[in-house]
Parts: C-alpha cells; structure tokens; sequence
C-alpha cells in the first residue's frame, strides 16, 4: 500500500475517534436570542477574529503500525482507542467506522460480502449524523468520512455516506417576529441549493454574509459548517491533483491554493477572516456581485424598495400604493429621528402586483420557505424592470434593503422576518409600521431587545430571558 494511504488511514482513524470522543459531550444547549450569546462572547454582526491556531495540525501517526496488507490480515493497530459503545452514544457511527477499517484491510475475495454488510451500516450511520448535525456540528464535522478515503468504496455504500460541501455560498441568518423558541435561524445556500445549517465556535456570531467560504458536511437538506474559512486537503486529493504529499494544501471556497508552510498560511487566514469581519454581509472575494450597498452599512442614506406579490391561489394584494407610501413615510421619520439624521431611509413601491409562478399552497407547505419565496420574487422584480426600461428602477440588488410583501401565509409563524445584517425583509401580509422599521432595524444588525428577569435579589444571578421585554426600545415592545 503506498505510504500516503497508510498515513492517511491512520489519520483518519484518530480523527474518528477523536469523533467519538466529542459525540460522548452534552449537546449544546440552542442559542436563544443573540444577546444571551453575547453575554458571554461577540455578538452577531461584531466578529472578532479569534488568536490564530496553528494553521494546519496532523494527528501523530508515529504509533500507529500498517504493515502491508495481503491476504486478509488484521493487525493490531496501536496508538487507536475507541470508546466503548454503549446504547445512548453513537453505535452507527463507530459500527461503520469499524466496517471502513475491515475494507480496507479485505483482499477481493472478501470484499462482496463486506460491501453487503456495509450498506445497512452505512444506512444506520446517516440516520445518527443528521441527528448529530444539529445536535453537535463539531462532533459531526469530526465524523464525516474524508474524500480520500471514499475512493474505491462499493457505490451501495458511498450513496448512503453524507455530502462533502466545499464553495463559496451565502450565509442567511433570518431573525422572525415574533421569535421562535430556537432563536436565530441559520441558512446556508451553495449554487441556488439551501441547508438548514448548524455551525459552532467563532461563526456562531457571524451575521448574513454573502460570498462566504463554506466547507463542512450535509445530510439531505441538513449541514454542518466548519468555523475556519478554510479546509486542508487530505493526502489522496493532493495526489489526484498531482501534488506532493507533504504540500500544505488547502481549499478555500472550493478554490485550492498551495503555501510553503503554516507561516505563509497565516497572512491569507487572518485576511480571510478580515474580509467576513467588514460591516455589512458583501464578502469580498471572485464572484460577489456589485451592489447598491456603496456607503457604510448602517450610517447614511439608504434605499428601500417595495415588491408586492400574489398567487394563483390567493389573487389580490395586501395593501394599495397609497397605504404602503403612509407606513414610508412614517419608517422613514423614526430613522431620521432616532439616528439624529445619521441614517436616512427613502423608499420606492414597484407598481402593481407581481404574480408568484408557484402557487400559496406550494410556500405554505414549509415553515422554512420564506427565503425561497423572496429568491422568487427578486426574479420576477428583475423581469419587470428589465421589460420597463432596465434602468434599475425596480431591480432589488440595486437598492441597499428590499422588503417583499405577500398575503398572509399561515405557514409562517412571523408577522415579519429579515436578515440580520442582510438587504431582504419578509411581510407576511401586514404593513404595520412599527413592524416595518422593526424588520429594518434587523437589517441594521439590531437583534432583539429582551429583558432579564432575576429569579432572586442578584440580577447577575439566575433568572428568565423574556425576549421583546424592553418596553422603551423599537427592538422590544415599545
């Protein structure tokens, strides 16, 4: 066996174990609220970055013994330990993980009768994962099942493994009102394909980013997403793509670049996470388009446009021209107001209604299908001004915040949702304007602002996070 594949299953045999190990914590318990957070860390919208790790570490593989394999030959591996399985932690997990080391030991004759025994494994591990995804996305990630080691896998096998992801997508954090018991709800979209997504450590406070470097794992429409911008390649990649073993190679956003060691990494991470700390969600990077957004994200005059939009099913609009132009107009005073004439929004109305192409009962069949239907509605937005002229005039990516208003959707728990630190607002039928420069000061990075409720006399104590409970504050109840 050549010396790369014998250190990259040992690798890979510590990192499953490390896997293990991680999978035995206690969950995590789900963010509540950004604020609850950020009484203990960065508040989303505020990334700092974290003191640099050292860019690339390799499990020692010093005690590990591969001796060639002929034959069927099952050598002890020292310097490998799993933990023993027991019925509350991952038994699917360490079963396949203990099926992929008997592969890659088995001379042909007994590879039929594995690869029959390794599909059902395989199917048991998927289940486990995606429950893990969101349960644990560290000990997920450190789970997954390396590129390299997928070659030569029987395909019943690799058809039930999860999806590697790797690219440059947007990163959708979406805060609802009223808000749901998990708090913030996190997207991911990779080439117009959308994950729920789960990540931890540092872009646990990251607001919406477009252009994001993405690496991490899925399960049907279910991923988990690494901290770091950036993603080494294991052994059997390097050699696909004809580079030396020991080159420090890594994957940024689906790209690959080549360094001469971890102190030439260093400059291009810490740029890395640079560019996703800059106010506002537009990442700098190849392929992220131009837009509106040329003053600072939150100081200055902003541009709002209004798109209304029906359906087959429930033809009409929510509201006339002339009540969305009052709510304007009264948005647009709160923000002079409160921002001392810092911030100054204008808004412009597309005229008319816009027909949705899918039906109301095809959005209402998801709870999660808001960002689907403004995708939706941008497109119909962008076709309308390019057949009125393609001045721009109705273009959302033109505008720094777009709002799209439909009748109301019972699917949807919110009155209103929208990205926090991101252009798009969701109206699920209201026009109410408290509710409208609410959903904007999310797009401000403003989350919610609660109310802490002690449980005795130290208010640093004990106590109820009561979200929206400030009664003074436009975030809160007032």
């Amino acid at each position: 066996m050549p010396a790369y594949r014998t250190r990259a299953l040992a690798a890979v045999l510590v990192l499953l174990a490390a896997a293990w190990s991680l999978s035995r914590r206690a969950p995590q318990p789900a963010a509540r609220s950004v604020e609850s957070a950020a009484a203990s860390s960065t508040a989303p919208g505020r990334l700092e970055p974290e003191p640099a790790p050292s860019p690339v570490q390799r499990p020692a593989v010093s005690g590990v013994e591969r001796p060639a394999v002929s034959g069927v030959q099952r050598p002890a591996v020292s310097g490998v330990q799993r933990p023993a399985v027991s019925g509350v932690e991952r038994p699917a997990v360490a079963a396949f993980t203990e099926w992929l080391t008997d592969w890659r030991r088995a001379d042909p004759g007994a590879e039929a009768a594995l690869a029959a025994r390794g599909v059902p494994l395989a199917r048991a591990r998927r289940a486990e994962l995606r429950e893990l995804i969101a349960r644990d996305p560290a000990a997920a990630l450190a789970a997954a099942v390396p590129a390299g080691l997928r070659v030569g896998l029987p395909a019943a096998v690799a058809a039930e493994l999860e999806e590697l992801l790797d690219a440059r997508g947007d990163w959708e954090v979406t805060v609802s009102c009223p808000a749901p018991a998990d708090g913030l709800q996190r997207t991911a979209i990779l080439a117009g394909r959308r994950f729920t997504a789960h990540t931890h450590g540092r872009r646990l406070a990251l607001a919406t980013k477009y252009g994001l470097p993405l690496h991490g794992l899925a399960v049907d429409d279910l991923a988990a997403f690494a901290p770091e911008p950036w993603r080494a390649l294991d052994d059997d990649e390097k050699v696909a793509r004809g580079l030396a073993v020991d080159a420090l190679a890594v994957s940024i956003g689906g790209e690959v670049e080549v360094f001469t060691g971890p102190a030439e990494l260093e400059p291009r991470r810490a740029a890395l996470l640079a560019a996703e700390a800059r106010e506002g969600p537009y990442v700098p990077g190849p392929g992220t388009p131009p837009t509106a957004a040329n003053t600072p994200w939150i100081l200055g005059a902003k541009r709002v446009l209004w798109v209304q939009v029906d359906f087959a099913d429930d033809p009409g609009a929510v509201a006339s021209t002339a009540e969305i132009e009052n709510t304007n107009t009264r948005v647009a005073a709160f923000f002079a107001a409160t921002s001392h004439g810092r911030t100054t929004f204008s808004f412009t109305v597309l005229p008319g209604v816009l027909r949705m192409t899918r039906d109301k009962a095809f959005y209402n069949a998801s709870a999660t299908s808001a960002g689907q239907l403004q995708t939706a509605a941008a497109a119909l937005a962008k076709a309308y001004d390019a057949a009125n002229g393609g001045t721009g005039a109705y273009d959302p990516d033109k505008y720094d915040r777009w709002i799209v208003l439909f009748k109301r959707m019972p699917a949807y728990a919110f009155g209103g949702q929208a990205q926090l630190t991101g252009p798009q607002v969701r109206m699920n039928g209201n026009i109410n304007p408290g509710t409208t420069y609410h959903e904007l000061g999310h797009t401000q990075g403003l989350t919610h602002s609660h109310y802490w409720i002690p449980a005795g006399p130290v208010a640093t104590g004990p106590g109820t996070h009561l979200e929206y409970g400030d009664p003074f504050d436009a975030m809160g109840r007032s």
